[in-house]
């Protein structure tokens, strides 16, 4: 029998079959010696078998459900990984050649940590433009718990992102939860910081592809809240401080009240005002006296009123991102040549939207 690879890449994926092509193409294009690719289809009905088969390449294997879902669709592929290292790479988003190098490389330097993450780029759903660089000053490895405490636990928002290696052995045999939904990783990354420490690469590796209003996802935002919520507070107790532990929760509430004014923008413009009670029964539960405060009185507001002021209130916020775009123009002719991203910037005039994300 042969040896195992060292690396196992899971690739999830349903009806995207015109992104996967060029995903797979990258993939192999990486500069890390050893490594095998799991594409988990999760029943694509389009011609994902054919783009897999096509490539005719022994690192690619090709492992097929029927509807699991995520994080189903991943654990199924994880079952049929080799390597002693494993990781996510999402089927839309641009792999730089490094990315596996960069990932593994911080694991061997670093064997008491269970997982390496690292910075990310970020773009829109049409390819067009890096807008932010989420480049963080986390030290090349933190203690788990420490990093639980600092930085996982606090806000509704994850620093760890999707794509980072993990350590197989730490997984102690098992997947993501599925009882957390699409937010599974969230929940992930903190069980695995109560085992063992945390890695990180201080470079972007990948060009991260947010959502747009053709994915599933982009309107379960506040079902994804609620699951980010209730995976952190099964974590919570690790934290010792009573006082901490109160700091914690207070942020959270002060995130979940710009979440839910988000949650309304997105309901009031597509429509979608079935939300809106939802919506005041998650603020009522989780926000603070502002928080109701806000939903309420938008709820009260004439229909015509209603997304002009939450319309302006994004534009508002979005003044605080120009410091990032700023950042991420200067951090972009500095990283992109660097990691072997250059490519962006040269094909995205020619680059086609992402394709709807069925997940």
């Amino acid at each position: 029998m042969s040896r195992p690879p060292r690396l196992s890449a899971i690739v999830p994926t349903y009806r995207r079959a015109p992104v996967l092509r060029e995903t797979l193409g990258r993939l192999l294009a990486q500069d890390h010696p050893d490594f095998e690719i799991i594409v988990a289809d999760d029943g694509s009905p389009d011609e994902t078998p054919e783009v897999v088969s096509s490539f005719r390449d022994p690192r690619i294997r090709h492992v097929r459900e029927n509807r699991l879902g995520m994080p189903g669709i991943w654990n199924a592929g994880l079952r049929h990984c080799r390597g002693e290292y494993v990781m996510t790479c999402h089927d839309h988003d641009i792999h730089g050649p490094r990315l596996l190098s960069g990932l593994s490389e911080a694991l061997d330097r670093h064997p008491s940590a269970a997982y390496a993450h690292c910075s990310v780029f970020v773009t829109g759903s049409d390819y067009k433009e890096i807008h932010t660089c989420n480049l963080a000053g986390h030290a090349p490895l933190t203690a788990g718990l420490r990093f639980l405490d600092e930085q996982l636990l606090p806000g509704v928002h994850c620093p760890v992102v999707a794509q980072s290696m993990v350590r197989r052995e730490f997984l102690r045999g098992e997947g993501m939860d599925p009882s957390y939904g699409p937010c599974a990783d969230v929940e992930l990354w903190m069980r695995l910081a109560t085992r063992g420490d945390v890695a990180y690469v201080a470079r972007p590796l990948y060009v991260h592809v947010e959502r747009d209003p053709n994915s599933q996802l982009y309107f379960q935002g506040l079902r994804n809240l609620a699951d980010v919520l209730r995976a952190k507070r099964r974590y919570l107790p690790t934290v010792t401080s009573d006082r901490r532990r109160a700091e914690i929760e207070k942020g959270w509430r002060k995130d979940v009240n710009a979440n839910v004014l988000l949650q309304m923008w997105i309901a009031l413009r597509h429509r979608k005002h079935s939300e809106l009670e939802a919506i005041r029964e998650f603020v009522e539960r989780e926000g603070t006296a502002v928080g109701r405060g806000s939903v309420a009185f938008l709820r009260a507001c004439p229909d015509l009123l209603r997304l002009p002021l939450l319309s302006s209130v994004r534009w508002l916020s979005r003044l605080n991102r120009i410091p990032r775009r700023i950042r991420a123009e200067r951090l972009k002719s500095r990283f992109l040549r660097e990691v072997g991203l250059e490519f962006f910037e040269k094909e995205k005039d020619g680059r086609n939207a992402c394709p709807p994300a069925v997940t």
